[in-house]
């Protein structure tokens, strides 16, 4: 499992939030959604990276200093 996968997980339990949520709000996919919760992906891609980053009201940098956090 990546890392990105365990901040994804983090971030909707401290926002009170659903992976549902996430994906109405940023147009983001069910699937892709559920493959990064899952840590299956090492990275995506920049566009969602905002996206997430976006709805979470942080900027890309705090994004990737939580990623950091999680040991990736």
């Amino acid at each position: 499992m990546y890392a990105f996968g365990k901040m994804m997980r983090r971030l909707i339990a401290e926002h009170d939030t659903s992976q549902a949520a996430i994906c109405r709000a940023t147009g983001i996919g069910k699937q892709n959604m559920s493959v990064l919760c899952k840590g299956e992906t090492r990275f995506p891609s920049i566009h969602v990276c905002k996206k997430i980053a976006d709805y979470f009201g942080m900027t890309l940098d705090e994004l990737w200093a939580l990623l950091e956090e999680e040991g990736e």
